[in-house]
């Protein structure tokens, strides 16, 4: 039982990084976005 909600929990978790992620490479593509 402690497994599943630790897997619930991670999904999330990962989520939040992968958003972080996300929003620099953004930005990176932002300022590239003379190649744009």
């Amino acid at each position: 039982t402690p497994s599943r909600k630790a897997a619930p929990k991670a999904a999330p978790a990962k989520k939040t990084p992968a958003r972080s992620v996300k929003s620099p490479v953004k930005k990176s593509s932002t300022r590239r976005g003379g190649r744009k």
